[in-house]
């Protein structure tokens, strides 16, 4: 898919450079939790 991906922090907060802990993956229709 080439939706943009967007990155939220566990409060739900959006970051745009997520690194070292576990954010929230939102793509298009798709979220996800990642470990990064």
């Amino acid at each position: 898919s080439n939706a943009p991906v967007e990155y939220f922090n566990l409060q739900g907060v959006k970051v745009s450079n997520p690194e070292n802990g576990i954010f929230i993956r939102r793509q298009g229709g798709k979220t996800s939790k990642v470990l990064m």
